[in-house]
């Protein structure tokens, strides 16, 4: 039986970082966590990778097709720019 069958069928949840038996965080069974090394899950997502589930949640830039505003940045700059390129209040030039 596969861990997402296991899962399902006798409620065993297995770390995805360490492979222990993990349990319930509380009584309301609403995450579970590793006692060995403290990962956390959530039941709904258990077996799905991070693409997965970004997969389910596609975001409006993506569902459209257009580029997003991490897209439109300047490439020199990561950080895009400054506050003081922006606001010029920072520079004693005034």
């Amino acid at each position: 039986m596969s861990k997402i069958e296991d899962a399902l069928f006798e409620r065993r949840y297995f770390c995805p970082e360490c492979g222990n038996l993990m349990q319930w965080e509380s009584e309301w069974e609403d995450s579970l966590v590793c006692p060995v090394c403290g990962a956390s899950a959530d039941p709904e997502f258990y077996g799905m990778t991070a693409d997965e589930i970004d997969a389910m949640y596609p975001t409006r830039e993506q569902v459209l097709g257009i580029a997003g505003e991490d897209d439109e940045e300047d490439e020199d700059n990561e950080f895009g720019e400054t506050y003081d390129e922006v606001c010029g209040e920072l520079s004693d030039n005034d």
